[in-house]
């Protein structure tokens, strides 16, 4: 990755790739205010709706239309440790999107008749996430695996917290979050150099200098246990919660191949079993989760509810026979090939770039290139899978969240 960077006399950090085939650019905006770090829960999520709620000069609409006239989009994303403000545009039109960027971010009015409208939006927003079965039980996983910890919230928030905000509150977090030591600009797609740097100035070099507020973060514990819910549903849900690594650790790279052969993809081995020789759920797959401190590899499943004490059994019957034989040789190729090809596509977007570099950043304060990415993958023998099965799987500590119909 061929990424440069430079850091405005404010300092904030930016971050550019000149992608020379490409007809388009995406800018983000990345704050290091994610729900982790919040002293009340869902604050850098509602704050995020609020940048899109209206500025000093332009109403919510005409923000709207400022990005619609250039034929682009414009969103805008929250996760437990950052949030991320973007536009992707033809490459002639970056100019506009530092302007509504800016424009959100420096200049938003956060009137309290906007906040009040906007926390009923948030709540209906968390109602919907309640009422999706694998969101919730997702939720409630990493809840109760990270209970009573900043790591386990949820991003949104709860009905009640959101309810609590007061504008004093939102310009507290603004003013101790929003700082450009802890923020940075990223852009990807066909740009000129001078161009990003000269924009990046003109539009948030006079942002104020600040001490950023700090929050202690010690590294989350993960607890191991059980745990029910009820929901007016007719499928069951079921997720296990494994102590993981993260994004920091080598070892991330034998559990992505761990990870496809296992549950990753059609052709692993618990949609094979379940899904294709069992018939037994329609949903089922294994994901990791990786933080700046922690991590997370789970398993989920969507059935029938009389099928879900021969499901839990085979999932664990599944886990039993990966510790004790492993992978083949066969399936280390299969699933090394699939990690390959999806980070060689995921990288031709823009979009993707821009991610990647701003991400690394803002999280690590360094980007691997796809090069590096792939290079590592590469060396992941079996043996390095074998340890990761080993160190995830033998203590046989994890976290299960059951959610079922009345």
């Amino acid at each position: 990755m061929m990424y440069k960077t430079n850091t405005l006399s404010n300092g904030l950090k930016i971050a550019y790739e000149n992608i020379p085939y490409a007809r388009s650019v995406s800018a983000g905006v990345w704050v290091l205010s994610g729900s982790r770090y919040e002293k009340i829960s869902g604050m850098s999520h509602f704050i995020e709706h609020m940048f899109f709620k209206g500025t000093k000069t332009k109403t919510a609409k005409e923000i709207a239309q400022s990005m619609d006239s250039t034929g682009g989009q414009l969103n805008a994303f929250t996760t437990r440790e950052y949030t991320c403000f973007y536009a992707h545009t033809v490459a002639d039109k970056l100019a506009a999107s530092f302007e509504i960027l800016s424009d959100m971010l420096l200049n938003s009015k956060l009137s309290s008749e906007d906040i009040e409208l906007e926390k009923r939006v948030v709540i209906e927003e968390i109602a919907m996430y309640e009422d999706s079965p694998e969101d919730l039980t997702f939720d409630l996983l990493l809840n109760n695996a990270w209970k009573d910890q900043p790591l386990g919230r949820n991003i949104a928030g709860t009905k009640e917290s959101v309810a609590s905000f007061t504008r004093e509150d939102i310009l507290e977090h603004i003013n101790g979050f929003y700082v450009p030591e802890k923020m940075l600009i990223s852009v990807a797609g066909l740009i000129n150099e001078d161009e990003v740097l000269s924009l990046s100035n003109q539009y948030f070099g006079k942002m104020e200098k600040r001490v950023p507020l700090i929050t202690e973060n010690k590294k989350p514990i993960f607890n191991a246990g059980s745990h029910r819910a009820k929901k007016d549903i007719e499928q069951a849900n079921i997720a296990f919660g494994f102590e993981s690594f993260d994004m920091q650790s080598e070892k991330k790279y034998p559990l992505a191949v761990m990870n496809y052969m296992f549950g990753g993809g059609m052709s692993s081995r618990l949609f094979q079993s379940i899904r294709e020789k069992e018939g037994l759920a329609y949903s089922i797959y294994s994901s990791v989760e990786s933080y700046k401190d922690a991590g997370m590899f789970s398993i989920y499943a969507g059935l029938n509810r009389e099928n879900l004490e021969k499901t839990r059994d085979l999932i664990k019957k599944e886990i039993d026979l990966l510790l004790k034989e492993g992978i083949s040789d066969e399936e280390l190729y299969r699933s090394k090939e699939q990690i390959k090809g999806s980070i060689i596509l995921g990288h031709e977007s823009v979009g993707s770039k821009m991610n990647t570099i701003g991400k690394g950043l803002i999280l690590l304060g360094k980007v691997q290139s796809e090069e590096e990415i792939i290079s590592k993958i590469d060396e992941v023998n079996l043996k390095d899978v074998q340890n990761v099965i080993e160190e995830i799987f033998a203590s046989g500590r994890f976290f299960e969240e059951i959610v079922t119909g009345q």
